[in-house]
C-alpha cells in the first residue's frame, strides 16, 4: 500500500496538481489560476482516486480450491455462489456490475457481480464457464461512474467561472411571501426559484440559419457550435474585427431592428453604427447571463458602464436606443483586443450560476412530515409553462425520496431514471409506477428514447444515472431547471454531471449541509489536495454564507432544545431556532434524564466508560463489548418503559460493532435499527444511541490520537450523529479520550457544563496538539498508522 501511495504522490507532483483546500480564498493558489486548470487538476485527481480504488478491492482477491456453488441461469448465463470474506463490511463495496475475473487452468472467465448477499456474491458467467478449480479470483470495479464523471469536466469546462462568480444582483430578490405549509424562509426560498427567469430562445428562419452558417466560417470553434441546437441559436460568438466587415458586407440594412450575424445576435441601428461601435468602443461581452432577461453586460462602451447597468438597471440602460423586449440576446466577443475588456469582467462566460440551499439538520429541506421545501420549489417550478426539471441526488435512497414525495404531491409526468443493473428489489413500492423496466425476465432498468425523455415534465435520477441523458442527447441539454439534493455529499465533478446535461442559462439548485459527512473519498493524496471538498462546501466558502444565493433554513423542526443546542453551538455558531413540535418533549419524564437549574429534565446523556476495545485479524474494524453491555442496560430499561424498537436507533463508526448490537438487540428481542453513521445520515429517530467505540489507555493517547480516535475523529461525522434524535440522546463511550480532540473537547465541556454527563468519573483533557496545530482528526483515516511527534497543550 504504501508503494502504491508513493506512486499517487509522485504522479501528482509531476503534474503540478495543488491543494485545492480553501482556507479564506484559494490559500497559495489564485483563484484564476485554479479556474484555468479546473478540468485537468480535478481529472488528475480523479486518476489518483482510481488507483486507490484498484488497490482497495483487491483486498477480495482469493484462491479458490472448491468449485463454486451453482445457482440458476439466466438466458444464456450461469449464476454462481462465491463466498468472499468481509465483503459485507462494505470497505470498499462490492457492487452489482462489478467485474471478476476467474483464471483457472483450463482457462480465463470474466464473471460480473449478479448480486451480494452479506459475505457472498452472486457472479454471472457465459455458459462457456468451466467449473473445474482450482481458481484464481481478481474483483474489479465498474469504472462507469468516473467516466462520466470526466466527461462531464470536459463537458463544463466553460462554465466553471460562474459557479464561483461573487457579482451581485444576479438572482431576484424574492419577497417572503407565505405558502401553505412553509415557513417565512422557506417561502422567500421557493419564490426565489419560481421568479428566476430562463433563457428566452430566439428561434430563426432558413433563411437567417443559412446567413448564420455562411458568416461564421472557420471563426467558430467547437464550444460555439455547442451552443447551436437545430434552429435554435443561444449565445454565440464571433470575432469582432471580422463581424464590422462581414456586417457591411451582407447588404442588410438593420434600421433599428436587430441582425442575427455569425450565430450570434448583436444590437444595430445601422451598418455605420456597427462598424463605430465595433472598431473604437469594443464588443459586448456578455449578456443574459441568467434567466431570460439580461441581467449582466460587459463593455467599454462609455454610455454603457457597469456603475450605471447596477443602479439604474440592465433592462433601462441596455436597451436606450435599441430594441426592448426580453426576447432579444446581445454576445459578441473580442478576440483579437481583448485588453479593451473590463477586468473585472473577463472571466464571465455563458454559463450557470448556481443558487444554493442551506439546509443544516430539522430545517425541512427534505424530510419534514408535511411540504418541504425542495419539493415545493420544484413543484412550483412545474406549473411554469415549458419548465422541464432534473432533480438527481448522489444515492438511490435520496433520489428516490424526492420522487416518493412528488408522487404524493401529484406529479405525473414524471421519469424515476433508474441506473439499468440497479437491483428492483431496491427500489419502493411508491417509485415503481414512475420507472422504466428492462426486457422480460431480466432484473434490469431500461433507459427510454430521446423522444420519450424528453417528454416528461421531470426526471429524477443520482448524479451519476443523469449521465444517461448525455449520451441521448449530446450538449446543450434541454433542462430548464437542475436540483441536486444532498449536494454536499457528492463530488464535485459528480454534480457536474447533471449540470452538463442541463441548456445553456438553466437555473441550477445545489441543497445540502456542508457541515455534515461530505464525499466518500478513499485516496488519501486526492482528499488531501480537495477532491473530498463538495461543489456546495466549496462555492459556500468562496462566496461566503451572506450572500444572496445562498438561502439558509435556520428554523429547525426535530429536536428537542437540549439535543439541538449541542451540535447548534458547536457546529452553527448558535444560529439555529428550534421550532420542535410538543412531541419532542415527550421524553422528559425518563428519571434518567439530567435535571436542569428550573426543575426541568434535559433528555441528553453522555455516558462515560474507560472500556476495552477489540478488532478481528480477518477485519479492520473495531468493537468494544463494555459499551455493548452499556447499551444493553439502556435497551432493556427503554422495552420495559414500552417504548417501540422502530423508535429507536443505534449509531456506531464501525461495522463490527454493528455486528455486536444488532446481535445484542436480537437477544432482548428488541429490533431497533442499528447502524453507522453513514446509513443514518439523513434519517432521524426519536431515540439515538450512540457507541463512540474507541477506548485506548491514557498512556497509548499520546502515541497516535488519530489512530486512536480513526472515525470517531471526524467532525461532520460526530455531527451526523448527534442530531439524528428527536426526543432522547445518549451517547456512550470514552470521554476522556475524546476530549482530548478539540472538536470533541467543546461538545464534551458544553455536556458536562450543564450536566448531561454520566457513568464512572473522569476529567477533561485538553486538547493534543500535532505540529503546532490543535487536533482536529477530520478524516475518517483508520488505517493510519504513521507515527507523528505528539505535544501536551500547556
Amino acid at each position: 500500500m504504501l508503494e502504491m501511495r508513493r506512486e499517487v504522490e509522485k504522479i501528482l507532483k509531476e503534474r503540478d496538481v495543488p491543494c485545492l483546500k480553501l482556507h479564506g480564498e484559494y490559500g497559495a493558489l489564485e483563484l484564476s489560476t485554479a479556474l484555468q486548470r479546473w478540468p485537468e487538476i480535478f481529472s488528475t485527481l480523479l486518476s489518483a482516486e482510481e488507483l486507490q480504488m484498484s488497490f482497495d478491492i483487491a483486498i477480495y482477491d482469493m484462491h479458490v480450491k472448491e468449485p463454486l456453488q451453482p445457482t440458476f441461469a439466466i438466458g444464456v448465463s450461469k449464476l454462481f455462489s462465491l463466498e468472499v470474506p468481509g465483503v459485507a463490511e462494505k470497505r470498499p463495496s462490492v457492487l452489482r456490475g462489478d467485474a471478476v475475473l476467474v483464471i483457472s487452468k483450463t482457462g480465463r472467465f470474466k464473471a460480473y457481480v449478479h448480486r451480494v448477499q452479506l459475505d457472498r456474491v452472486d457472479l454471472s458467467f457465459h455458459q462457456t464457464f468451466d467449473n473445474n478449480p482450482p481458481f484464481e479470483v481478481k474483483f474489479f470495479f465498474t469504472r462507469t461512474p468516473l467516466k462520466l464523471m470526466h466527461r462531464a469536466l470536459a463537458d463544463t469546462s466553460d462554465r466553471v467561472h460562474f459557479v464561483y462568480s461573487r457579482e451581485p444582483g444576479q438572482m431576484p430578490t424574492a419577497a417572503p411571501v407565505a405558502a401553505p405549509g412553509l415557513n417565512e424562509e422557506q417561502s422567500r426560498f421557493v419564490e426565489t426559484v419560481v421568479r428566476a427567469r430562463r433563457i428566452t430562445r430566439i428561434t430563426l428562419s432558413a433563411a437567417e440559419r443559412e446567413l448564420n452558417e455562411s458568416l461564421s466560417g472557420a471563426t467558430s470553434t467547437a464550444r460555439d457550435r455547442r451552443l447551436m441546437k437545430g434552429g435554435e441559436t443561444l449565445l454565440y460568438h464571433q470575432t469582432d474585427t471580422t463581424s464590422a466587415q462581414r456586417i457591411l458586407e451582407s447588404g442588410r440594412m438593420f434600421r433599428g431592428r436587430t441582425g442575427a450575424l455569425g450565430g450570434g445576435i448583436y444590437f444595430a441601428k445601422t451598418p455605420a453604427d456597427t462598424h463605430r461601435k465595433a472598431h473604437h468602443h469594443g464588443p459586448i461581452l456578455e449578456c443574459l447571463v441568467k434567466l431570460g432577461r439580461i441581467k449582466e453586460v460587459t463593455t467599454t462602451d462609455s454610455t454603457i458602464t457597469f456603475t450605471k447597468l447596477q443602479s439604474e438597471g440592465f433592462d433601462s440602460v441596455l436597451y436606450k436606443g435599441f430594441p426592448s423586449g426580453p426576447e432579444y440576446v446581445a454576445y459578441n466577443f473580442d478576440q483579437v483586443k481583448p485588453v479593451c475588456i473590463h477586468g473585472q469582467h473577463q472571466q464571465l462566460v455563458p454559463s450557470v450560476l448556481p443558487l444554493l440551499l442551506w439546509g443544516p439538520p430539522g430545517t425541512g429541506k427534505t424530510t419534514t412530515p408535511s411540504v418541504t421545501t425542495l419539493v415545493a420549489a420544484i413543484h412550483k417550478v412545474l406549473q411554469i409553462p415549458g419548465a422541464k426539471v432534473l432533480a438527481t441526488a448522489p444515492s438511490n435512497a435520496a433520489a428516490d425520496l424526492i420522487c416518493e414525495k412528488l408522487g404524493a404531491a401529484g406529479i405525473v409526468k414524471m421519469l424515476r431514471l433508474n441506473g439499468m443493473l440497479r437491483n428492483e428489489a431496491d427500489v419502493p413500492p411508491s417509485v415503481k409506477p414512475f420507472t422504466r423496466r428492462g426486457q422480460a425476465g431480466f432484473d434490469t432498468f431500461s433507459i427510454p428514447s430521446l423522444e420519450e425523455l424528453q417528454s416528461f415534465d421531470i426526471i429524477v435520477s443520482t448524479c451519476t444515472a443523469a449521465g444517461y441523458l448525455a449520451s441521448q442527447a449530446r450538449l446543450p441539454g434541454w433542462f430548464t431547471h437542475v436540483f441536486v439534493d444532498e449536494a454536499a455529499q457528492a463530488l464535485e465533478p459528480e454534480v457536474l454531471i447533471p449540470i452538463s446535461v442541463a441548456e445553456a442559462g438553466a437555473l441550477v439548485v445545489l441543497a445540502g449541509d456542508f457541515k455534515q459527512l461530505g464525499p466518500v473519498i478513499r485516496s488519501p493524496e486526492a482528499a488531501q489536495r480537495g477532491l473530498d471538498t463538495s461543489l456546495l462546501e466549496r462555492v459556500v466558502q468562496h462566496i461566503g454564507i451572506d450572500h444572496r444565493r445562498v438561502h439558509t433554513l435556520l428554523r429547525s423542526y426535530r429536536a428537542h432544545p437540549s439535543i439541538m443546542h449541542i451540535y447548534n453551538i458547536t457546529m452553527y455558531g448558535g444560529m439555529l431556532q428550534c421550532s420542535c413540535p410538543a412531541s419532542s418533549y415527550d421524553m422528559t419524564h425518563w428519571s434518567r434524564c439530567s435535571l436542569g437549574a428550573v426543575g426541568t429534565r434535559h433528555p441528553v446523556i453522555f455516558h462515560h466508560v474507560c472500556g476495552s476495545e477489540a478488532r478481528e485479524s480477518t477485519s479492520p474494524s473495531w468493537s468494544n463489548p463494555d459499551e455493548v453491555e452499556v447499551l444493553r442496560t439502556y435497551v432493556q430499561e427503554l422495552s420495559a418503559m414500552g417504548v417501540p424498537a422502530t423508535d429507536v436507533g443505534i449509531i456506531t463508526p464501525y461495522q463490527l460493532q454493528c455486528k455486536r448490537l444488532r446481535l445484542m438487540c436480537k437477544t432482548e428481542q428488541f429490533p431497533a435499527l442499528v447502524g453507522t453513521t453513514e446509513q443514518f445520515q439523513g434519517r432521524e429517530n426519536r431515540i439515538i444511541l450512540i457507541s463512540t467505540v474507541r477506548s485506548r489507555q491514557e498512556n497509548e493517547v499520546p502515541m497516535d490520537l488519530k489512530f486512536a480516535l480513526g472515525f470517531v475523529g471526524n467532525e461532520k461525522r460526530s455531527n451526523v450523529a448527534l442530531s439524528r434524535a428527536r426526543s432522547m440522546l445518549v451517547l456512550v463511550g470514552n470521554l476522556r479520550l475524546l476530549s482530548a480532540d478539540s472538536h470533541w473537547n467543546k461538545i464534551i465541556r458544553l455536556a458536562a457544563e450543564r450536566g448531561y454527563c454520566s457513568g464512572q468519573p473522569f476529567e477533561l483533557q485538553r486538547p493534543w496538539i500535532i505540529d503546532g496545530r490543535a487536533s482536529q482528526t477530520a478524516s475518517g483515516a483508520e488505517q493510519e498508522l504513521v507515527s507523528r511527534p505528539w505535544l501536551r497543550l500547556e
